[in-house]
């Protein structure tokens, strides 16, 4: 299942997803309506998604979902190892919050 939570505001999303001490990484990413986020996983960071504005089609393991923040404060949750990715329903913003430095691997035809 997809992990949606949704928070009063940004703050409060960072404050929860971020309550242990870690060296989290943390990136801004703006994409234009259509672009693909090809399919991924990180062997060891988990991975968190918080909305600025726009909507997407998101993909976890074999579930999809579309997505757009009602709120500044929209997170969805992408464990360590399980592929994902998404698709720009429109103009898209949002961070990225990983638990830790790890590596991208891509999803490639026939299996990881």
């Amino acid at each position: 299942m997809i992990k949606c939570l949704e928070y009063k505001t940004r703050e409060e999303a960072l404050e929860e997803i971020t309550k242990e001490d870690k060296d989290y990484i943390f990136l801004k990413h703006s994409f234009k309506e259509g672009r693909e986020i090809k399919e991924h996983y990180h062997p060891k960071a988990n991975e968190w998604i918080i909305f600025n504005s726009g909507e997407c089609e998101i993909g976890l393991n074999s579930e999809l979902g579309i997505f757009a923040p009602h709120s500044n404060a929209l997170a969805i949750h992408f464990p360590k190892g399980k592929i994902h990715g998404l698709i720009c329903l429109t103009d898209i913003s949002y961070w990225v919050l990983r638990d830790r430095k790890d590596k991208t691997i891509y999803k490639r035809f026939g299996g990881k």
